[in-house]
């Protein structure tokens, strides 16, 4: 014991790893010995097999890593690295889903519709107002001809991409999106009937009844009826 102590003052030891006087590889470790040192097969993050040289063990792809599950592994040289967040995830203290569908950050087309999966999302089946055709596209369907709209008899139905119209006929007024009830023009002042006609409403329409004295010289307008000229008076041969 006294020797080899006398002998470690005489005969200090070279630490050639730290001093990188070794020719371990560099997928080797080094590890000193007393006047010597050692190499390892292999350092970690790489295997060694049937005397091959060593090779880079893909952590990632064998799943021997400890990333957790919303975390991508990344795999490099001897090594590997868990990333912020899988695609389709946020950081904000830990890895929040991501809603492609809220954020309008999907690639679902107009047509169709996006449902937000955990991680990613689904571009649904078509909206209502388009159908699938033979090609796997979202067509418009023309509601209006093929009649599955829901316009009442007092509309007429105009198709749009992806919906419908229900346009009300002259003389009606909307009621909501598929009904039209007629519109008394007497009531609101809306017609033309001139002072000398009352106006009566029609349904979709109205007509100017000319008052007592006057005959009609069109839809609105109402002149005065000269009796005497047209001989249409009730007097009798002893007056004017």
């Amino acid at each position: 014991m006294v020797l080899n102590y006398v002998f470690a003052l005489w005969f200090p030891d070279i630490n050639e790893c730290k001093e990188k006087k070794h020719n371990c590889k560099s997928t080797s470790d080094c590890t000193n010995l007393r006047g010597s040192f050692k190499c390892s097969a292999c350092k970690k993050g790489y295997s060694f097999i049937n005397g091959t040289p060593c090779k880079n063990i893909n952590e990632c792809q064998e799943n021997t890593h400890s990333c957790k599950s919303k975390r991508e592994c990344r795999d490099r040289v001897g090594t590997y690295r868990c990333t912020a967040c899988k695609p389709g995830f946020y950081l904000n203290k830990r890895c929040r889903d991501i809603n492609e569908c809220k954020r309008k950050t999907d690639n679902c087309k107009s047509r169709r519709h996006c449902r937000n999966i955990r991680g990613t999302f689904k571009c649904t089946q078509c909206k209502s107002g388009y159908q699938l055709d033979s090609f796997s596209h979202c067509i418009d369907v023309n509601e209006c001809k093929d009649i599955s709209d829901e316009c009442d008899s007092n509309s007429v139905c105009e198709n749009k991409v992806g919906s419908y119209q229900c346009v009300c006929n002259k003389g009606f007024r909307k009621v909501n999106n598929a009904a039209c009830k007629d519109v008394n023009e007497c009531e609101d002042n809306s017609d033309d009937c001139d002072s000398n006609s009352v106006c009566e409403n029609n349904i979709g329409s109205y007509q100017c009844v000319c008052n007592k004295g006057f005959r009609k010289m069109n839809r609105t307008t109402c002149k005065d009826v000269n009796e005497c000229e047209d001989n249409s008076h009730d007097c009798d041969s002893n007056s004017v």
